[in-house]
């Protein structure tokens, strides 16, 4: 085996001992795991460069486990550099991702790991990209499907969302096909589903005028916390 070919599986074996460290065990030293999780993603970007072939197998054949999951950590890794060429790959990762997971073939907590795609290079670099990341995620929410599914989903999309820029893109219509989607859920999604939507919409400064909560609704949302 060649030494480059071996400096790239280095890496793989990093990112494999990552997630398998039992995380629950007494007197786990969470400060050190940061320190790990750092150290790790910074030399992601530059490894996926060398060996790209290496690090897509890896993220498509390794187990999902949520932020455990190694994946997280290259995603971060792939989105830590301005004008990062992985941004397609990142929106297949997505798609594959969200798949197997309405497939039944990854629980919903696999979702988790695609947190780690940090979009706002994605919204600067290539806007239209993004908007169509926005509007693949949202397309996913369902109003027969339970809420469990629908609080996974959009608490996806909060993750993926980038705050809209009026000195980049004076108005957001090319982000609008997204944004209508949304409002949809914002006005006629349960509860929690509804709070979400508005709180990413409204944080992410767009200004929308919602349908108005009906009297049980006021009362119920006194008591969600929507993080």
């Amino acid at each position: 085996m060649s030494t480059k070919t071996q400096t790239g599986l280095d890496l793989i074996a990093q990112l494999k001992a990552y997630e398998n460290v039992d995380r629950e065990v007494s007197g786990f030293d969470y400060d050190l795991d940061d320190r790990l999780e750092d150290e790790l993603t910074n030399k992601v970007y530059e490894y996926a460069n060398q060996y790209p072939d290496q690090i897509k197998k890896f993220c498509r054949t390794n187990k999902l486990k949520g932020y455990d999951s190694a994946n997280y950590l290259v995603y971060i890794g792939l989105t830590s550099e301005e004008g990062s060429t992985w941004y397609p790959f990142l929106f297949e990762e997505l798609k594959r991702i969200v798949k197997l997971v309405n497939n039944h073939d990854v629980d919903l907590d696999g979702l988790v790991a695609l947190n780690g795609i940090f979009t706002f290079d994605i919204y600067y670099d290539d806007h239209d990209l993004y908007n169509e990341m926005m509007s693949f995620a949202i397309s996913n929410l369902d109003l027969k499907k339970g809420e469990e599914y629908n609080l996974a989903f959009i608490k996806l999309v909060d993750s993926l969302a980038s705050p809209h820029d009026e000195t980049e893109f004076k108005d957001f219509s090319r982000s609008q096909k997204w944004i209508d989607q949304l409002v949809f859920f914002a006005n006629n999604g349960p509860l929690k589903v509804k709070l979400y939507a508005r709180k990413i919409i409204e944080k992410n400064g767009y200004k929308i005028e919602f349908k108005p909560f009906s009297l049980m609704e006021k009362i119920k949302k006194k008591f969600i916390k929507i993080y």
